[in-house]
């Protein structure tokens, strides 16, 4: 189990990302500001995020992972990829998207699958194989509120996993 998250630290950081995201200004990293900003506490501004945006309206639909090259891992100082929640007002079948609002927008491909049962705690491949209801292939349109996209994991992961829109193929 991991140490649980400075809480007073996380509602510094989530303030300031969401002063970030109101006014479309880029923030220093909270790992370069914040010593000691740990996974726990990148969790815990990532979870009050998602809390201001639930309660403006938008409706968390799936997650999506990130930093999944576990080539990169020990370089990056994480050892497993992080999730981030997507919501309805950004997860799309269209074929035409506004990308008005996103601050430094990148395109990376994604393969999106829907799980249509609970997975097991622990599952192994075969049962959350069981668990896929179907694939697609899809983009995602990343940004970044850090100058230069220079984010670490943890930074990356307190700004909701950079996520701005998911476009879901057939």
């Amino acid at each position: 189990m991991s140490a649980p998250g400075d809480e007073a630290l996380a509602r510094v950081v989530a303030g300031e990302l969401i002063a970030a995201r109101a006014e479309g200004t880029l923030v220093d990293p909270p790992s370069r500001r914040h010593p000691g900003f740990s996974l726990a506490d990148a969790y815990l501004v990532a979870e009050l995020l998602q809390e201001e945006r639930v309660a403006a309206g938008a409706r968390m639909v799936g997650v999506k992972l990130g930093y999944t090259l576990q080539a990169l891992w020990e370089g990056m100082g994480i050892d497993r990829p992080f999730w981030a929640a997507v919501y309805d007002d950004t997860v799309t079948e269209a074929g035409e998207l506004s990308i008005d609002g996103l601050v430094a927008p990148r395109l990376e491909p994604e393969i999106v699958v829907g799980i249509d049962r609970d997975l097991p705690s622990g599952a192994d491949v075969a049962e959350i194989a069981a668990c896929l209801g179907w694939a697609a292939l899809g983009f995602e349109i990343v940004q970044c509120r850090y100058p230069d996209w220079a984010a670490m994991p943890l930074d990356a992961l307190a700004d909701g996993g950079l996520h701005g829109r998911l476009v879901v193929g057939r």
